[in-house]
């Protein structure tokens, strides 16, 4: 079986099936499940990395130039996708007041982890790492322990990350006029309709995972346009168009400094990214 079958055949159902569990903490035993299989595949990658440690680190560049910043901010900025579940968390939690604490703990870690996981593949490999680091790695017992591990933990994370996009596609839906008629003179019209629109998102969504080439330069490009105005451009406007005539100078004169810092990296990371290939 082809591995676009293997995503259309095994994967989709799968996805389609976790799509349809509304509660983000009936999501969390997957979640964990695939945390401990992204540590798992994660140390094994750095233990076959710190192998090739043997080698001489003469032909490895600690900086490729200029050029190359915006295009490594943007797979930076893309690692942090998750942040559009801070909300959701937020509300899941028992204790809100310990959120601000455990947010920034939990990003310290995974940017130490980050860190040290690309920190090594690249002084393994030089300017043979590849964009997904696994096809790297020989063809052994650890290298499929690897793919199946990650593969597994993509499967059941995705759901979690899914759950904010799926609410919005929802409260877009019930909103809408022509909907909420229909769902009056059919009460289960709005049952179909709401789950038709997460097999609808899951299968774009795998139709355009199957099918991207360069995949490097791809979250370059995810990163630097949506994540980037997600992480900088957005918050900054939402914060001046809410409290902007309330605050201290100092403090607008940061968010407009975020704002366009967010806008330049955009428009440079996606003409970067583009050009890449």
């Amino acid at each position: 079986m082809s591995p676009a079958g293997f995503i259309f055949a095994i994967l989709l159902p799968l996805q389609i099936a976790l799509s349809f569990i509304r509660s983000l903490s009936s999501l969390s035993p997957f979640s964990i499940f695939a945390d401990v299989c992204n540590v798992l595949a994660m140390a094994i990658v750095i233990k076959e990395d710190l192998q090739l440690f043997d080698h001489p680190f003469s032909n490895r560049s600690a900086f490729n130039g200029l050029w190359a910043v915006p295009f490594t901010f943007g797979v930076a900025v893309f690692c942090f996708e998750g942040f559009s579940m801070t909300l959701a968390l937020e509300a899941s939690m028992a204790d809100r007041r310990k959120f601000r604490s455990v947010l920034s703990q939990a990003v310290a870690a995974i940017i130490a982890v980050y860190v040290c996981f690309g920190v090594c593949g690249y002084l393994a490999y030089g300017e043979a790492t590849k964009d997904i680091i696994t096809l790297n790695l020989p063809n052994n017992w650890s290298s499929a322990a690897v793919k199946v591990g990650l593969c597994i933990a993509l499967a059941f994370t995705f759901p979690v990350m899914m759950h904010p996009i799926h609410e919005i596609v929802e409260t877009r839906f019930r909103s809408n006029r022509c909907f909420r008629k229909l769902s009056h003179n059919d009460g289960g019209a709005e049952w179909i309709g709401l789950h038709a629109s997460r097999v609808l998102v899951v299968a774009v969504l795998t139709v355009v995972a199957s099918f991207i080439p360069f995949f490097g330069s791809f979250i370059s490009f995810v990163g630097s346009t949506m994540c980037a105005l997600l992480s900088f451009v957005l918050p900054a406007l939402f914060h001046l168009s809410i409290v902007g005539s309330s605050i201290p100078l100092w403090r607008r004169v940061l968010d407009y400094g975020i704002l366009l810092f967010g806008l330049a990296f955009a428009g440079y990371g996606l003409v970067t990214a583009l050009s890449s290939h």
